[in-house]
């Protein structure tokens, strides 16, 4: 009897080893270990790095070559600082830990994740961002947009260190696609660098994760064949100006959009679902449908390519016969529509945003509004879509306008030396100072 008590105390005693062995490491162990690799990454000891903290799987995938070209892309990089902004428990039970990396004149947003033993499984690095130091000046604070919703955001309030009583606050509405807080895209943070910028000069803002960023498809209550911009980005931003109307450090009267791209384009139609708005403005946005806005971007890539003038104009004849189309089935029924795609997009969500006219949603509105354009900007056209803010609101004294040379869709410096056009967008940079000053002198204003 005794003998055998003693083999159940032993197995007893391997179960609660194994058990320890498989536990999750703690946020303080992951985070340790993150820096760590960083570490070593710092010293360029890149063997090291790889043969120490590489799990077996992810070292079979991934070269040690591979692996330093993905780290020190230029041979003069080096790190010079790392910071672990966030550690998540994956549903594989991973640890994935984000951050971001400074190097002498970038900055990169990094992923890694971990394995149960604290492996590295996957090391991922964004495209790098120009270097902004974080303003003495400012604060941020956490927040989260929606809480009480089935879509909860995460978000940021960004203020004049030496807070006043009722400052004004701008709402950073997204253009399309999935995007994070800072609407991180190629090389660039503009919401970041706006809301810097604005908080600098006594303004604050709230920006937050576009909804499809976190969600995708689960985004809409209709699936993807329903996909339209209320519940992508509407509705979150009219969330995001109930956050500021609760916050007694921001004055009721002084409450501003600021959308850029397609969020420019819909800031008429939030402003219209809440009196509370009480400005607007547009960063490249556009009065004249998304459908005709892409199909002139379609025009413009036949423009740019050294083809044969045959080819070209095989190629304008594609493009008048989706013009077509675009015609055809936008005046399809509702419910004809959902089945249907249009220029990438779900038929549907072209569809639903041609039921409010932008034209309409200005003439609901008796609120001041600033509509800034780059003359670089090869996604919406200075002639065609400014332009027709300026007809549409020529009648308008409480509109301003502002156009700017060499700028591009994000209103940053466009450089010319790109081999591509569209590659300009992976040389850093920043939001214009200018762009940021006359915004906000153009809210003091008001």
């Amino acid at each position: 009897m005794m003998k055998r008590r003693g083999c159940f105390f032993l197995a007893c005693a391997l179960f609660f080893v194994l058990a320890s062995c498989s536990k999750m490491p703690t946020e303080q162990e992951s985070q340790e270990r993150a820096q760590e690799v960083f570490a070593t990454l710092q010293t360029e000891d890149i063997e090291h790095t790889y043969d120490t903290y590489g799990s077996k799987e992810w070292k079979e995938k991934n070269s040690v070559d591979a692996f330093e070209e993905k780290v020190f892309p230029q041979t003069d990089d080096s790190i010079e600082e790392f910071a672990v902004e966030s550690v998540t428990e994956t549903k594989d039970e991973r640890i994935m830990v984000d951050g971001t990396v400074d190097y002498a004149n970038v900055t990169k947003d990094v992923r890694m994740i971990f394995t149960k033993q604290l492996l590295m499984d996957s090391f991922e690095l964004s495209n790098p961002v120009a270097r902004l130091e974080f303003p003495d000046s400012i604060v941020e604070e956490d927040v989260t947009i929606g809480e009480e919703t089935d879509f909860p955001l995460n978000g940021k309030i960004t203020l004049p260190k030496d807070v006043d009583e009722d400052i004004p606050v701008v709402i950073l509405v997204h253009g399309s696609g999935p995007a994070d807080a800072d609407g991180t895209a190629y090389a660039y943070k503009p919401f970041r660098d706006i809301a810097w910028g604005l908080a600098e000069q006594g303004i604050a803002s709230i920006r937050y994760d576009k909804r499809t960023f976190v969600y995708g498809e689960e985004s809409f209550s209709g699936g993807a064949e329903e996909m339209n911009v209320e519940e992508e980005t509407i509705d979150d931003a009219l969330q995001a100006v109930e956050q500021a109307a609760s916050d007694d450090r921001i004055s009721d009267d002084h409450i501003y959009i600021i959308g850029q791209s397609l969020g420019g384009m819909l800031a008429p139609r939030i402003a219209v679902n809440d009196s509370r708005i009480t400005g607007i403005i547009s960063l490249a946005g556009s009065p004249r449908s998304l459908a005709d806005i892409s199909l002139d971007q379609q025009q413009m890539l036949v423009d740019e390519q050294p083809i044969s003038s045959s080819k070209k104009e095989e190629l304008e004849k594609e493009i008048e016969e989706m013009r077509d189309e675009v015609d055809e089935i936008l005046a399809l029924s509702k419910e004809d529509v959902r089945s249907t795609s249009l220029l990438g997009f779900p038929a549907y969500y072209l569809w639903e945003m041609e039921q409010y006219p932008v034209e309409d949603m200005i003439e609901s509105l008796d609120i001041p509004m600033y509509i800034l354009q780059g003359d670089a900007d090869f996604q919406v056209f200075k002639e065609k879509d400014f332009v027709q803010w300026k007809e549409l609101l020529a009648h308008r004294e409480e509109v301003s306008f502002s156009s700017y040379p060499h700028l591009n869709h994000f209103f940053i410096e466009h450089h010319e030396e790109a081999g591509d056009f569209q590659e300009t967008y992976e040389y850093p940079g920043i939001v214009s100072e200018e762009v940021i000053e006359d915004m906000a002198t153009w809210i003091h204003e008001q």
